[in-house]
């Protein structure tokens, strides 16, 4: 199953930085999000950290648990 940047992108977006705005407002959410975003990556090498290891994992097995239970999209998601 393909899996692009764009997708990926826009669920990490909804997901973690929407949730963050949500619960602390625009100024502070996005300072946290900012945050979590560097928390993904390992400074020192470049590649991705534990953290952001963990998190693509999940999005990737909730992406294959939501095809294997609802199917491909009849249509393309159009926002």
């Amino acid at each position: 199953m393909a899996i692009y940047r764009l997708t990926e992108r826009l669920a990490i977006a909804n997901n973690i930085e929407g949730a963050l705005i949500e619960k602390y407002g625009a100024d502070q959410g996005t300072r946290n999000a900012i945050s979590f975003y560097i928390s993904m990556i390992d400074a020192g090498t470049g590649s991705l950290s534990g953290v952001g290891s963990e998190l693509l994992t999940s999005l990737h097995d909730g992406f294959i648990q939501n095809l294997n239970a609802n199917g491909l999209p009849t249509a393309p998601a159009a926002h």
